[in-house]
């Protein structure tokens, strides 16, 4: 596209090609998109004045730098992508940034297993979660087998009072917990089979099964 001199992607765009934007030498200005999953080498190919606009820390920032191409940054922006019901009164939002946010209150649904989670079509995508200060409850089988999972945090306040069977079962990733105050009761297989799990602190006064914590050989209970 030799005359071509401004793109700017929509960001329904997920991958960029080879030589896509290749031999342009008056393109100056490329908008990428910001969740972005795929930039191959050589898009760019002699097209040495062009200057991208990448939202920071994605990958399009990645790829500029990596292949010493002129960049402008802006903001990422957060923004919902699933959303739905996950108890009588409680609600769930997933962010493109990989958060889980559960709101509303009372009682998280107990699910028999992952596939039945609200949120299984997106297991894949979700970093951390943050559980709401009126969640009383974590039902069995809520968070189980988020490979991904990094994070749980309680949010200041919280009433959440007992954690279900295997409601964090094979947590890869996880490391750290520090249950609220208010919990009374840690389920079978709660936080098992989580390999890279260091860290839990759990309330005194709790009563934790046997096996909440079943084939996660390095955790300590604080």
């Amino acid at each position: 596209a030799i005359r071509l001199k401004s793109v700017t992607l929509p960001e329904t765009v997920k991958s960029i090609g080879t030589l896509a934007f290749g031999y342009s030498s008056k393109l100056t200005y490329v908008y990428i998109p910001q969740d972005l999953t795929s930039f191959v080498a050589g898009a760019f190919t002699n097209s040495n004045n062009v200057k991208l606009n990448v939202a920071e820390g994605t990958l399009g920032e990645t790829y500029a730098k990596n292949n010493n191409i002129a960049y402008e940054t802006r903001e990422y922006v957060y923004s919902a992508i699933a959303s739905g019901t996950c108890g009588e009164n409680a609600t769930w939002e997933l962010y493109n940034s990989g958060e889980l946010v559960i709101g509303g209150s009372g009682a998280i649904d107990s699910y028999a297993n992952k596939n039945e989670q609200p949120w299984a079509a997106y297991a894949s995508q979700i970093k951390s979660i943050v559980i709401g200060k009126d969640i009383t409850a974590i039902g069995n089988y809520a968070f189980a087998y988020l490979y991904y999972l990094e994070s749980v945090t309680f949010e200041e306040g919280s009433k959440l009072e007992s954690v279900g069977v295997a409601s964090f079962h094979y947590a890869l990733r996880l490391k750290t917990v520090t249950l609220p105050e208010t919990v009374t009761y840690v389920g079978n297989l709660a936080f098992g089979y989580s390999s890279r799990l260091t860290t839990v602190s759990i309330p005194e006064n709790a009563t934790v099964h046997a096996n909440a914590f079943l084939n996660s050989p390095n955790v300590n209970i604080g």
